[in-house]
């Protein structure tokens, strides 16, 4: 596939509607390595609960570390 072909293709499916992603099916590894993508910090001492919640967006009540200033 040539680099024009690829990058026209990822235009496709960015612009598709996404399904819902199951994180509960990933492995840790790969929840992390999303984590990494997504740009967030303090991930990679993470169980695999505390990812799930993390790239969901939910609060547990604790303070995530996202590279923000929380002061």
């Amino acid at each position: 596939m040539s680099a024009t072909a690829f990058q026209r293709r990822r235009r496709e499916l960015a612009n598709e509607q996404v399904e819902e992603i199951d994180y509960n099916d990933m492995k840790v590894d790969d929840l992390k390595n999303l984590a990494k993508e997504k740009g967030y910090k303090g991930y990679s001492d993470m169980k695999k609960d505390k990812l799930i919640a993390l790239l969901e967006g939910e609060k547990d009540g604790e303070n995530q570390d996202t590279g923000e200033n929380q002061d």
